[in-house]
């Protein structure tokens, strides 16, 4: 994943709000803006599952994977 500077986070995450009123939209924005959205790579770094690959195409599932690389996305 690439990392960003705390401010560039800071700045992402109070925008959400301001993009959307839908409160769902809100919350998936704000999970994947914070970095917070529960992929297979973030639940194996933090030791909840045994591997960070993606459950369908067997590559690293990431954010970015799962919105634009992933097959199953096309």
């Amino acid at each position: 994943e690439p990392d960003i500077d705390e401010a560039q986070l800071k700045l992402a995450c109070t925008f959400t709000s301001n993009c959307t009123k839908d409160v769902f939209s809100q919350v998936f924005q704000y999970k994947i803006n914070c970095k917070i959205l529960p992929t297979n790579y973030y639940l194996h770094k933090y030791k909840v599952l045994g591997n960070n690959k993606c459950s369908i195409c067997d590559s690293i599932d990431t954010v970015l994977h799962r919105m634009w690389e992933c097959r199953i996305v096309f």
